[in-house]
């Protein structure tokens, strides 16, 4: 039942003066999400700024052991979006911080846009997985370009020119 003034509102609809935010206006469900629907609204209602959800990145957390962190696209949804597709994976094995953890177990993947350099997305199964998505975040967020690509075996004719050069 409606009281009087009160309107009934689909998610799709638009109207003056009602606005949606958290989990009634669908979407993922999180805690940080709501809060940026928030400062969205805030901004736009008392400050006269124009901010939007819009091309929002948003990073989540699976707490599962190992946790999985994921942020952006996925490699499929790169490749779907026309993106030219570089993809770094690294097992957690390779990783110091897991190696002195002894948590060696899951992967880091990263899905890279080979003609930006730009980090589209990327997913971290391991410990702390979720704590290292919010580090790629901020990434994403300043359009930090990756560094050069090297293989193990690059760096090492690198290593031996350099060294050959000096002596």
């Amino acid at each position: 039942m409606l009281c009087a003034g009160e309107k009934r509102v689909s998610r799709r609809e638009r109207v003056p003066g009602v606005y949606a935010m958290g989990d009634v206006k669908g979407g993922p469900a999180f805690t940080h999400l709501s809060y940026d629907d928030y400062r969205i609204r805030h901004a736009n209602l008392l400050g006269g700024q124009k901010a939007s959800t819009r091309d929002r990145i948003v990073p989540y957390t699976m707490f599962i052991d190992p946790q999985l962190g994921r942020v952006g696209m996925t490699e499929r949804q790169a490749r779907e979006q026309n993106h030219t597709v570089r993809v770094a994976k690294l097992p957690m094995s390779a990783v110091v911080r897991a190696l002195e953890t002894g948590e060696t177990r899951g992967f880091m993947k990263a899905v890279i846009d080979a003609d930006t350099q730009q980090i589209l997305g990327a997913a971290v199964l391991g410990a702390e997985g979720g704590e290292i998505m919010t580090i790629i975040q901020v990434a994403m967020l300043g359009k930090l370009p990756t560094p050069p690509w090297r293989t193990p075996s690059s760096r090492t004719r690198c290593w031996r020119r350099a060294s050959t050069a000096s002596s």
